[in-house]
């Protein structure tokens, strides 16, 4: 690797190591039990949309040129929740022409949608990161939609503010244990390669437990513990409600349209239509593979806690897991 490429350390990371500090190390993964999607390796060999990059870091830009000083890697920064419309949210922001999404660089990122710099990319250094978000035309936003940011520690989060210091930040959230089951079934999804909804069932053994926590339901769901964290760095961050969405999409996508100040009345009447349009789909919907009972209560009794520490700092409150409780009790044991 010619030395000109090597990774550099983020700035705030290298003053902790001279001070004798560790690097921080993104939260363990363990088996992502993601059959379609697997984690990279460090010594895979790069696709071409990778291969174009990085031949473009090596010209004057990785040196630090005029196509690395704009003020965020990432203008745009949406940090899940899993399963709660994110992909939803990257088609619609896909769609304005103030927007721009970065090259499908798959498996190293997830498609056009998920840089996963923190937990899969940070060893490629903050000039990758740099590069692959850089719009490739003037006055666009670059975003990034990646759900395991939630959960980045305060290291983490010191570097993220670093290198996105005026990023606007969304975070969606859903009913925990909603959430959790929707989780579940996307992982099933992957394990089982796509099976059939009546092809596939989860039943409270071993495997269950496993996938329990290759999802990592716990992380993704402590949302009053992320809010904590991500507010002490970007104290302005938009939280919105999961079932809002659902009830109007148009009327959530023009909040965030506004918080990440792009305009939606500067648009044409096409371009309004097409959004509108867009905002009005429903993406990828996963198989309703069936639960038993035990799994119900063991996902209830789990994720209980953090929906009342939710409404206790924020005052959100949600109904769709209550439909889930009410089916559980009205279906045999």
């Amino acid at each position: 690797m010619p030395a000109r490429w090597r990774p550099r350390p983020c700035p705030v990371l290298f003053r902790n190591l001279r001070r004798g500090g560790r690097q921080p190390v993104p939260p363990a993964q363990g088996d992502r039990g993601r059959a379609a999607r697997p984690r990279p390796r460090r010594d895979r060999t790069p696709s071409r949309g990778l291969s174009v990059a990085l031949a473009i870091a090596r010209g004057p830009c990785a040196g630090g040129g005029p196509g690395m000083t704009r003020e965020n890697v990432a203008d745009i920064l949406c940090i899940g929740a899993q399963r709660a419309m994110t992909t939803w949210l990257h088609q619609c922001l896909s769609a304005h022409p103030g927007v721009w999404s970065f090259p499908n660089f798959h498996p190293i990122t997830a498609h056009t949608k998920e840089a996963h710099y923190w937990d899969w990319n940070h060893h490629r250094g903050p000039d990758w990161y740099r590069v692959t978000m850089r719009p490739l035309v003037a006055g666009k936003k670059s975003v990034d939609i990646t759900p395991e940011y939630a959960f980045l520690n305060e290291a983490q989060l010191t570097e993220c503010k670093h290198l996105n210091p005026g990023a606007r930040v969304i975070y969606i959230l859903r009913d925990p244990l909603a959430r959790a089951v929707s989780g579940l079934r996307m992982h099933t999804v992957w394990a089982t390669k796509h099976a059939a909804a009546d092809e596939a069932r989860l039943d409270y053994d071993q495997h269950f437990l496993a996938r329990c926590k290759n999802a990592r339901l716990w992380d993704h769901g402590a949302y009053a513990r992320n809010i904590a964290r991500w507010k002490r760095h970007y104290p302005d961050m938009l939280i919105l409600n999961y079932e809002d969405l659902r009830a109007d999409p148009l009327a959530g996508l023009r909040l965030v349209l506004d918080h990440c100040g792009l305009s939606w009345d500067a648009l044409s009447g096409s371009l309004r239509e097409t959004l509108a349009e867009r905002a009005g789909r429903r993406v990828w919907e996963t198989p309703a593979y069936p639960l038993s009972r035990d799994c119900l209560d063991f996902l209830h009794g789990a994720m209980w806690p953090m929906r009342e520490a939710l409404e206790k700092d924020t005052g959100i409150t949600f109904t769709e897991g209550e439909a889930i409780l009410r089916a559980r009790e009205e279906s045999p044991a």
